[in-house]
């Protein structure tokens, strides 16, 4: 394990590796597993959110719902719109982002739309420590896609090493790519 700084972009002997950003494309990242990978079929898998992602955006929904009640039935706006925050992040963390790879039809298909297989030239691992001043300090594993292009989409971004680098290799083998593992 090593930082970003100490990513030698070249080690992987892959040209588009150089012209490939090393620093996390999404700042900050749970400190549990929040995905895992999950057939759908002999040749479609899906990154769905474990029970612990579920848990935590119920708590954020249920506590902003009971608070913005518990406010406008006192006809009190300050408890209303504090927890209208909490409920909103709460249902975005349980809305349905598909994160979908299909090896039939050759796709990855996310909330912005689908991405072709032959687009994506390598998985990419990174790893940021993610320091907060009520938590102690803790390591973020991000999944990336990596286009022709050396442009980044990020797949997931959380704790779980060991199911992360498992979960690489094998959408790597379903796309039929290399895995750049730097966590």
């Amino acid at each position: 394990m090593r930082p970003a700084a100490e990513v030698q972009p070249l080690s992987f002997g892959d040209p588009v590796a150089a012209q490939t950003q090393w620093t996390p494309l999404v700042k900050g990242g749970a400190n549990f597993t929040t995905h895992r990978l999950v057939d759908l079929g002999p040749r479609r898998v899906e990154m769905k959110p474990t029970l612990g992602l579920r848990a935590f955006g119920g708590v954020f929904l249920v506590v902003g719902v009971i608070v913005s009640v518990v406010g406008l039935i006192a006809i009190e706006w300050f408890p209303t719109l504090f927890g209208l925050p909490f409920a909103a992040i709460g249902a975005w963390v349980l809305w349905p982002k598909p994160l979908v790879f299909d090896g039939e039809a050759r796709v990855f298909t996310r909330r912005q739309g689908q991405v072709p297989f032959s687009a994506i030239h390598a998985v990419q691992l990174i790893r940021e420590r993610v320091t907060s001043s009520e938590d102690p300090d803790y390591w973020s594993y991000e999944l990336n896609l990596v286009l022709g292009s050396g442009e980044r989409i990020n797949v997931v971004d959380h704790a779980g090493l060991s199911s992360i680098r498992s979960e690489a290799q094998r959408l790597a083998g379903l796309i039929g790519c290399k895995v750049w593992d730097a966590a």
